[in-house]
């Protein structure tokens, strides 16, 4: 079931129920007040009596009687019993010929309480019981009518109420289905425009009206930036599968050339080990660029880990500079710990993945030891309340500030990197891995001229759901 029907259908029974409730309560509140209202005018119609009655002693009761049903406005099925104070009857509405039913335990209720009212519950008629006093003498009045006029409009009433009630709901259901539709009339564009949309056309972005400012504006907005996104996030998808096929195409194209050359020529053993020595190195690049493939696809979308120990940066640090010095036996490398308190057993603590900090530890210090003329790299570590910092410094080509804007581009390489082996993925990769635990990674020109890179994590991160297409 659509929304918009859904939503008809709520407001038709929201709208039904405060319908029957206002009606209920007009014919609740009009029911007690023709009740009061009737015992009111029985009430004062049995005073009247007894006070004609005393006024008119001489007059025989039956031309009272005469009198009462005559001149006083007389109720429907009227019957008025006046007791003295020893409960004889001294005067009845109806004529001798009908016997008078009472009991004495009423007389004495209405005694005791000088007033009662009640409605009978097998003739539905409306009975009260007074106890007065007039001219010095005591009186038990008992009155008893059937409200006919009264019940009859109220009863009239119901069937306005329940044919009104029904028309009203009928209109404000056709009024709410009405509204409804137009109230959802853009969304429908909307989402007819949406479905116009796939992945071959996505430049194509859903018109918005900018008068209007509604949430179905902001909506749109919202929908078109997210096109934005993704469009932007394809392009790269495909720049990324542009470039990987190129890498790996070159050393393979280079691999077939090789053999095909050993395989139609003589050679002699010499120069077969000096193809199988090519066929290597390329196999070698093509391994490293598959595992920095790899790579880059884990730190694509890395998951949050719980319960990971504090592990110390400075430590992982050492053990990547070891690491790092026995594939390069020639980079050199200096650590200066700025903080004063070194003493602090918690200063370097981050609760992190080891392996994933000595990855970003190894991309620095071999990238200082490619492009650094004497493969020197300077190394700080710095930390405050919040953060640990790590600066990698080191001589060299600086970059420019356009390639600056692309540096942490998967497969970019910067003018100073023509001569050297590598495929652009080194620092894509820190840089997520950083992101991952609430940190980043900077470069900029130090005061020296020397390219400087800034690698923070948070301490108060231990590792979040992270993202980024590649």
């Amino acid at each position: 079931m659509k929304l918009k029907v859904r939503l008809s259908i709520l407001f038709a029974v929201v709208f039904a129920g405060i319908t029957l409730l206002l009606n209920a309560y007009v014919y609740i509140s009009y029911a007690d007040f023709r009740r009061e209202e009737f015992f009111q005018r029985l009430r004062i119609k049995a005073v009247n009596t007894l006070h004609l009655l005393e006024d008119l002693q001489e007059i025989d009761p039956e031309k009272l009687r005469a009198i009462g049903q005559n001149t006083l406005n007389p109720l429907y099925e009227e019957k008025i019993y006046i007791f003295d104070n020893q409960h004889q009857l001294v005067y009845s509405s109806i004529d001798s010929n009908h016997a008078v039913s009472y009991s004495e335990r009423l007389l004495h209720q209405i005694e005791e309480k000088q007033y009662i009212e009640y409605i009978d519950a097998e003739n539905q008629h409306e009975q009260i019981g007074i106890k007065t006093k007039y001219k010095g003498h005591d009186y038990v009045i008992l009155a008893s009518a059937y409200d006919n006029v009264g019940r009859r409009k109220l009863q009239n009433l119901i069937y306005s109420l329940l044919i009104a009630s029904f028309v009203g709901i009928v209109i404000g259901a056709v009024t709410g289905y009405i509204f409804m539709q137009r109230a959802f009339k853009p969304i429908e564009v909307l989402s007819y425009n949406i479905k116009s949309i796939t992945e071959r056309n996505l430049q194509q972005l859903v018109p918005v009206n900018p008068s209007q400012n509604d949430e179905i504006t902001e909506l749109a907005y919202s929908f078109n930036q997210m096109l934005q996104r993704l469009d932007a996030a394809f392009d790269s998808r495909k720049a990324f599968v542009r470039h990987a096929s190129h890498e790996l195409r070159t050393p393979i194209a280079r691999m077939m050339s090789d053999a095909e050359q050993a395989l139609n020529k003589n050679l002699t053993e010499q120069e077969y080990k000096a193809v199988l020595q090519v066929l290597v190195k390329d196999l070698d690049q093509i391994s490293e660029l598959i595992n920095s493939l790899l790579l880059l696809s884990r730190t694509a979308k890395l998951e949050r880990v719980d319960g990971l120990k504090p592990e110390r940066i400075d430590d992982i640090l050492f053990e990547t500079i070891d690491k790092a010095i026995g594939v390069r036996p020639n980079l050199k490398v200096s650590v200066e710990f700025l903080p004063q308190d070194l003493e602090n057993s918690d200063l370097f603590a981050l609760s992190c993945d080891k392996s994933l900090i000595s990855t970003v530890f190894m991309n620095m210090l071999e990238n200082a030891a490619k492009y650094a003329p004497d493969q020197k790299v300077n190394v700080y570590l710095d930390e405050d309340d919040e953060m640990i910092y790590a600066y990698f410094v080191n001589g060299g080509k600086t970059l420019s500030p356009e390639e600056q804007g692309y540096l942490f581009t998967p497969f970019f390489r910067a003018a100073n990197s023509a001569s050297q082996v590598g495929h652009g993925l080194g620092l894509s990769i820190c840089n997520r891995i950083a992101r991952y635990y609430g940190g980043y990674v900077q470069y900029s020109i130090s005061a020296e001229k020397e390219n400087q890179f800034l690698v923070t994590f948070s301490k108060k991160i231990e590792g979040k759901n992270y993202y980024t297409e590649i």
